[in-house]
């Protein structure tokens, strides 16, 4: 499941909106690709005045001559580009395409008004909810010893114990549950919930060692304000309704042309 600040949607789901864009990516370049070269008076006058405002000085025959062989040059190799396909192949040009025509869709974001801010919030709060933090402290070894039991005991008997040093710190106070399980993974920082507050536990075996654990403090989760959060809020509130745009064309696309996903 892919999430998109305020909108989850399914992998699949997800697939078929890249594939369905770059159909229509696709098919839009195909066509002018089959369009004759035109150079208008139009593009010309302006490609002329361009050029007398870098030069600063007026253009001459020369000059105009060298402006529409440039202009039909490049749009000469830009259709070649085309023809090879090169916008099908090259991950950058392709990705740029597809952001182009994402923000063909969506347009420029409306900004909510106040009251459409605060039903967003009051509709999504678990989006403004703190996740749990603790504060921990550790008790580290590269190597597990043979007395590590042993050691356990004596830390909850309030004794001190010889050990490595951990190479962000001992103690990490009131921080997040993801920060944590940066450091310790997932199934460590998952079991913060059994511990009792002031009691060491363990060990526990990570890829740069062995940690005796103790939970100090815990915060629980908290609803944000919504005075701290209204940029957030409407920056979430502007890309649900991109989204749902862009859902909704996806939906017209669905009829439009066939997609094929192998397993």
């Amino acid at each position: 499941m892919k999430t998109f600040k305020g909108l989850k949607i399914d992998s699949s789901v997800y697939f078929f909106l890249i594939a369905a864009l770059i159909f229509i990516v696709h098919a839009i370049i195909q066509g002018n690709a089959n369009e004759p070269i035109k150079l208008t008076s139009q593009v010309r006058d302006r490609l002329v005045e361009n050029f007398e405002m870098l030069e600063g000085s007026k253009a001459q025959t020369a000059d105009i001559q060298k402006i529409e062989n440039d202009f039909i040059t490049e749009e000469l190799l830009f259709k070649e580009a085309l023809d090879q396909g090169i916008h099908l192949t090259d991950s950058t040009t392709r990705s740029s395409l597809l952001q182009k025509i994402r923000y063909k869709i969506s347009g420029v974001p409306a900004t909510p008004t106040p009251e459409e801010m605060l039903e967003f919030y009051t509709e999504h709060l678990d989006y403004y909810t703190t996740e749990k933090f603790y504060s921990v402290r550790q008790v580290f070894f590269e190597d597990k010893p043979d007395d590590i039991e042993d050691k356990l005991v004596k830390l909850n008997a309030g004794e001190s114990v010889e050990a490595d040093t951990y190479w962000i710190g001992d103690y990490f106070p009131e921080y997040g549950l993801s920060a944590l399980r940066s450091i310790f993974g997932n199934d460590i920082s998952a079991s913060f919930d059994g511990f009792t507050d002031g009691v060491w536990e363990g060990p526990f075996q990570t890829q740069r060692g062995w940690h005796l654990l103790r939970v100090e403090e815990r915060f629980e989760p908290k609803i944000l304000p919504f005075s701290e959060v209204q940029q957030q809020i409407e920056r979430d509130y502007q890309h649900t309704k991109n989204a749902e745009t862009l859902d909704t064309y996806i939906q017209q696309l669905k009829e439009k042309y066939d997609v094929e996903i192998e397993d």
